[in-house]
């Protein structure tokens, strides 16, 4: 069990993180999302269009919401990435790793600043499956299905009540690596 400053590990995050405000950027960073032929102009429509799905789809989270709640809106901005602004990217299309990023991102961004209580999930990428171990760490957060990602889900939630977290606190915990051990 460990004793967690909360507020001050939230402070840290926003400080050392001022452009996560909608996690678009961590969403793309390892993550190729656009059509070699997508114009700088377009992406920009891309990422105007996708903060407003994130505003629209994070309303209602100034409320708790649950994990399924969660995973039906990271299915259905993919949904709505994809219908609106498909023709802009790979062949692959915006995948569930680009939603769930950016969703996530963005809801810890709004919780690190006090504008709703804790998300029910975190953010999954290569530091979080790193620190998972086998068979997580030699899988890429840019391929997850849906369903690997209920997988490691499931391990976070049980690592994180073993901490006496939520999921939440402990991937905050792990991205700031700041914490005082009882």
């Amino acid at each position: 069990m460990c004793i967690v400053n909360v507020q001050g590990l939230k402070y840290a995050f926003i400080m050392n993180n001022p452009m996560a405000e909608y996690g678009i950027n961590a969403a793309v960073q390892h993550n190729r999302l656009y059509a070699q032929a997508t114009t700088n102009l377009q992406r920009d429509e891309v990422k105007d269009y996708w903060r407003t799905q994130l505003d629209d789809l994070g309303a209602k989270y100034a409320k708790n919401q649950t994990f399924r709640t969660f995973l039906d809106d990271v299915n259905i901005l993919t949904g709505r990435m994809n219908a609106e602004k498909g023709m802009l990217f790979t062949e692959m299309g915006f995948r569930f790793s680009h939603a769930q990023k950016s969703f996530s991102v963005y809801l810890k961004n709004r919780w690190c600043h006090g504008l709703i209580p804790a998300p029910p999930f975190c953010p999954i990428d290569s530091t979080v499956l790193n620190l998972l171990g086998r068979p997580w760490n030699n899988h890429p957060w840019t391929q997850m299905t849906e369903e690997e990602y209920r997988s490691v889900a499931k391990e976070i939630l049980k690592r994180a009540g073993l901490a006496g977290l939520t999921a939440a606190q402990w991937e905050l915990v792990l991205f700031t690596r700041s914490f005082v051990e009882e």
